[in-house]
This record gives structure tokens, sequence and C-alpha cells, in this order.
């Protein structure tokens, strides 16, 4: 209804306050700069407003740099331009059409030498590695922490112990390596090897191409396939390096000098995890002015994940109907007496089939005694949780129940329709 508080609104649809959109849209455009390029003529500029806070006449330059704390050589660089469109990746990617046809042809494989990776994040820490095989012996493993959540990701991990992994394969005789598997359990790592569009991390993308020249060059006859293997199905190369990963993940890291070109040894910032963690800082801040509002306490008991993403995920497959009416009974803007009385639209509160309360929401859901005989039929299912408003308005197993006692009721008609429900 008109009448229901717009910041309840927000809240229910996940939606930041204005003022931390704002924050938020600034944060954005300043990681942006401060992954330009040294040839971008922004670089230098940005670089020194951030890097001096000046007394006097300072720029929005200054306080963005000042307000959210960046520093533009912490952070990796995305080059305005990658590569020309005539370029084509010469590494062999492939990814079946299921995991069964995965399974198969990793099984079927003839490739002498098979080489697992994964890349993790455990307890806030971010961690890859890589496992060579050879006609299905282990001969060697490496692991390699890249920091914590906050600077990195796991598609970075994966990508470093994707670059790994073909290090490996150099290290063994030159000219020794012909028929080679690399496992990798994401198709996006995949996918990210054909473009070249300018994106976070693609400087872990060029130096995958750059590793695998310089395989070539070692091995002349090497015929390397990088190929997608799904998580968990039980493929033995790859439950081996999962659990290396999240050991990396935890902190520990026994990559050799050789595995790793120089650059890599310390990675940059990433500008996706920045924003991820900057992400977290603005809903925690947006939970913290929720419970500051005066409509908090009576949402809380209703919804204690508010102002999180839970109900969008609850009435995602809901009618806008459905939505609405959900809506107005949560907030208790709903066409009710109590409520309609409030707002000079109804002469009483009084429920009208009782005449013995004010009809509000729970009088209206669960005290009515003219409903005892419909409660009894919709909500017998429900067990203890038919008696909660919070458990009637926030679980999927609810939903249907309570919909098709609306509808029996026949009380919200004249708003929302003699509706019959369906559930999604």
């Amino acid at each position: 209804m008109r009448t229901t508080a717009t910041d309840v609104l927000d809240a229910h649809a996940a939606l930041l306050p204005f003022q931390l959109v704002i924050k938020k849209l600034l944060y954005r455009e300043t990681i942006r700069m401060a992954t330009l390029p040294r040839t971008h003529p922004m670089h230098k500029v940005f670089l020194r407003a951030a890097n001096c806070y000046v007394r006097k006449h300072r720029s929005p330059l200054h306080e963005l740099g000042h307000a959210f704390d960046i520093h533009p050589d912490q952070f990796e660089t995305i080059p305005s331009f990658r590569h020309t469109a005539r370029w084509r990746p010469a590494l062999k990617t492939i990814a079946d059409e299921s995991k069964e046809d995965t399974e198969e042809n990793i099984a079927n494989a003839d490739a002498e030498f098979q080489v697992f990776t994964d890349g993790s994040g455990v307890d806030g820490g971010i961690g890859g590695a890589a496992a060579l095989y050879r006609n299905g012996e282990e001969i060697d493993v490496a692991t390699f922490h890249l920091g914590s959540s906050d600077g990195h990701t796991v598609p970075e991990a994966k990508m470093v112990g994707l670059i790994m992994g073909i290090a490996m394969l150099q290290t063994q005789a030159r000219g020794s390596v012909k028929g080679a598997l690399i496992a990798v359990d994401s198709q996006g790592i995949l996918l990210g090897t054909r473009t070249r569009n300018r994106t976070p991390g693609c400087y872990l993308q060029d130096a995958i191409h750059d590793e695998y020249k310089r395989a070539q060059n070692q091995h002349s006859e090497l015929e390397l396939e990088v190929r997608w293997v799904p998580a968990h199905v039980g493929i033995v190369g790859n439950e081996r390096i999962d659990s290396e990963a999240k050991s990396a993940a935890k902190g520990e890291s026994s990559c050799p000098k050789q595995y790793l070109p120089g650059k890599l040894k310390s990675l940059p910032r990433s500008a996706t995890a920045a924003k991820e963690c900057f992400r977290k800082l603005l809903h925690k801040e947006a939970s913290e002015m929720f419970a500051k509002l005066p409509r908090y306490h009576r949402m809380h008991s209703i919804d204690p994940s508010m102002p999180l993403n839970q109900y969008c995920q609850l009435t995602a497959e809901l009618s806008r109907s459905k939505q609405a009416l959900l809506m107005q009974l949560r907030t208790g803007h709903a066409p009710l007496n109590k409520h309609l009385h409030r707002i000079s639209r109804s002469k009483s509160p009084l429920c009208p089939k009782c005449h013995q309360e004010d009809e509000t929401v729970k009088h209206f859901i669960l005290t009515c005694p003219r409903y005892n005989r419909l409660r009894d039929t919709h909500f017998h299912t429900l067990g203890r949780g038919a008696c909660s408003l919070k458990y009637l308005f926030t679980s999927p197993k609810a939903l249907k129940p309570l919909f098709l006692f609306i509808a029996a009721t026949q009380r919200l008609a004249a708003t929302f329709g003699n509706f019959v429900y369906k559930p999604p």
C-alpha cells in the first residue's frame, strides 16, 4: 500500500539506502581509476592525488583517494588494450556437455602426463594448487597462498593453479612431454583463456598463455589439452588437489620458484575482491542503519534476516499480486480494519467477523475464532509453525497453506480478487 514506509520496502527488496548507493558508485569509479595502465593520461594524476592528501585546494580526486584509502600501486592493472581482433588462443580448451562425458574422457585419456589444478577459499584465505601425475602416479604437488579474500578471489587462485600446472610440465626433461592433459574444475577459467577482453585478472590470463609458449619451447612436440572436470565426482586426482587447495587457502605454500613467474610471486590486489569487500561493508552499514529505524523491532520479529535478500529469494517465483499481498501482511499495511481505521478508511478497527478484537494481521491470520475451521484445514501440516507469523511469512513451505487459507476466507477478495493459489 502507499502508506508503507519506503525504508521498509527498500529493506525487503535488498536495496541499499540512497546515500550508500552513491558511496558504492564512487568507490567503483575510484577502483576503475586505480587500475588504469601507466600509459593512460589519468594514471599519474590520480596516483599523485591518492598518495598526497594536500592541506588546501583539494580536488575531488584527493577526496576520493583519501575517503576510501585507495593506493593505486597496490592494485592490479587492467590494460586499455590486450589483443587485436585477429588474435586466437593457442591453448586448446575442452568442456564436455555433461559430467558423465567428462568422467569417461578423463578415465580413457591416453596422455602420459595429467595435471589437476584447483583454487579455494577457506576462513578468509585464498590459495591455489596443482598436482602432476605420470601414468596415474603422482610425482609432484605445489601449493600457493595468494592472501586474504579482501585482496584476492577464488578464480584468481584457479588461474594461478593452472599456471603452476603448466610450469610443472616444463620441469620435465626437454622433449620428454608429448601428450598432456590439465584438468580445471571451472568453465569460467576456460572461457577466460579464450577472450581478448580487458577484465579484472586478465594479467593472469596472459600469464597462462605466456607459460604455455614457454612449455612449447621446452617440449616441441607438446600436445596439451586443458579440460573442464566437474568437482566432487570421485575423480582421484581432482579430489586430491581439492584438499591441497584448501590447505593453500589456510596459508600453506610449497610452490618452488620456477613454478611461478617472478611478477606473480606477490600478486597485486584484485579489483573484483576490493569491490566485493566494500559491498559487504556497505550491507553491514545498511543493516546498522536499518536497526535504528522505528519500524525495526516489528520487522525483526517477523524476519530477522532483513535487510538481506532472503525475501527476494522467497518471492522470486510468486506472481505480482501474491508478492504484494505477502508484503502487506508482513508490514501490517494491509486492507484490514485496524490499518484502514488508522488512515481514515474504515469507521471501526474491529474485526467484521467476530466483532471482539481489532482486526490486525495477527488477529486475521492466527486468532479470529470465525476462521478456526479454515485454519485447521490448511495449517494442520505446519505443526507449531502454524502459530507463528514469523514462520508463516518466511518459510517457503508455509506459503501454499497461507495463501490457500487467505483465499478460503475471502476477506481480501475485494482487493486481490478471489484467487486460487498455485504454488511456484
